[in-house]
């Protein structure tokens, strides 16, 4: 799942916007599978909505947090070039978000802004704003003709930042992450079931600290192919991805922290893909919603770091009694992580189990696990770097009234790596408050 700002447990923040943006990136109408720290988000453009249903929602939300290990270091690391003296701090988050949704006719409007703050109390240098806006619209033209255009921008403090472990400077810059996304995709029917549909996107992703540079990137995607909705509760599409990664520095260290043994070298790519993507929702409590395929990447420099092979994602919903959701979630990806900075790549494999429990009217208990493994293969450096990341814990949502909400995360976070420096162990207590209007 992807990390944003400080990781929060999904029940205790305000409904996905992330699907807005890998909905209309992936080009079809279904959720978007979680990799391992999931982005937040405001608003949903797969959850149908009724003509009467509030176009305008307000959200404000504070918490205190108490982080056990705020720079996510190994013990014994000196925190002096941090500007502090221990591991862990106390800090304030305020929300504040705004969402748009309203259908016209067939067409379908959605906007949401959320800015995003914290206030450190020993690390005053981490003090931050992040903000995260979207805009997506569904398009239909008489029965044939049907798309998606939107994007949307954001901005974060990622809670991992490993490369300032090995600098020798006094004042390590926290970095932020600065990402734009535009996407358009359209089809036409020419059946009632069967469609052709072909779409554009373009991510681009940038970094406040010049430990990061290297990973400044911009991907540039076209696919095409045909989708099959028999009308049964099933859609498929099966398109062939063409992406160009284009970076704008050379990347100068491995991540394993240290000099390339090659020296400096561009990480520009080209990348193929075969996928099958699928939702499938035979009930309003159960959905298996993905994508499986072939991908086949080629760097300019450096062949050793070449990839092929299959990259899933699935997520798997259900409810075994009125009380209780589950959700399922695993994956296999090649793409950069906000959690995991990286010039090139990490084969990720993860899987995330979020189950919802509904305790009585007014409590919701949202425990959850995550697990990841990572390997980055062939990146040059002394050490072929391998990760594994847990996380697990619980949120407690107690409604104190219908649009009040109190909310308790507790959440343990371990990184072990082959690299002693890289592991580390965090315990997360937050307390906060959130309103709806």
């Amino acid at each position: 799942m992807k990390e944003f700002n400080r990781t929060q447990p999904d029940g205790s923040r305000f409904p996905a916007l992330a699907v807005v943006l890998s909905a209309g990136l992936l080009g079809a109408s279904m959720a978007n599978t979680a990799s391992a720290q999931q982005q937040p988000s405001l608003m949903d453009p797969t959850v149908a909505r009724s003509e009467d249903a509030d176009v305008i929602n307000l959200t404000a939300g504070l918490s205190v947090t108490r982080d056990s290990n705020v720079l996510r270091v190994a013990d014994g690391t000196s925190m002096a070039p941090f500007g502090g003296s221990g591991k862990g701090d106390t800090y304030l988050r305020g929300t504040l978000g705004i969402s748009f949704d309203r259908l016209i006719s067939q067409q379908r409007l959605q906007m949401s802004a959320e800015v995003d703050g914290y206030k450190y109390n020993n690390y005053s240098e981490f003090d931050n704003v992040g903000y995260n806006a979207a805009i997506n619209y569904d398009w239909v033209i008489g029965r044939p003709f049907f798309g998606r255009v939107g994007g949307r921008i954001y901005q974060y403090q990622p809670a991992i930042q490993d490369r300032g472990l090995q600098t020798s400077a006094t004042d390590v810059e926290r970095n932020e992450v600065e990402r734009q996304t535009v996407y358009l995709n359209g089809g036409i029917r020419f059946t009632p079931s069967w469609s052709a549909i072909a779409g554009w996107d373009l991510d681009r992703r940038r970094n406040t600290s010049s430990l990061y540079q290297d990973a400044d990137a911009d991907y540039n995607t076209l696919e095409g192919g045909v989708r099959y909705a028999p009308g049964t509760g099933a859609e498929f599409d099966f398109v062939y991805r063409r992406t160009d990664g284009d970076y704008r520095f050379l990347q100068v260290n491995g991540p394993d922290l240290l000099p390339l043994l090659t020296g400096p070298r561009s990480s520009d790519f080209k990348q193929d893909a075969l996928v099958l993507r699928l939702s499938y929702r035979p009930s309003e409590d159960s959905r298996l919603a993905g994508r499986i395929g072939y991908t086949k990447r080629n760097y300019d420099v450096d062949p050793s770091r070449d990839f092929s092979g299959i990259t899933t994602g699935f997520d798997v919903e259900w409810a075994p009694s009125g009380a209780i959701k589950m959700l399922v979630s695993v994956a296999r990806d090649i793409e950069p992580d906000e959690s995991a900075i990286t010039a090139t790549y990490a084969d990720a494999r993860s899987i995330a189990l979020r189950p919802t429990i509904q305790a009585t009217g007014k409590i919701r208990l949202l425990p959850f696990y995550q697990y990841i493994n990572r390997k980055y293969a062939g990146e040059g450096g002394i050490t072929d770097r391998k990760d594994t990341f847990h996380a697990y814990g619980v949120g407690v949502n107690y409604e104190i009234r219908r649009n009040l909400t109190a909310v308790f995360d507790l959440r343990q976070e371990r990184r072990n790596s082959n690299i002693e420096v890289l592991d580390f162990d965090a315990t997360i207590v937050s307390l906060g408050i959130q309103a709806r209007f």
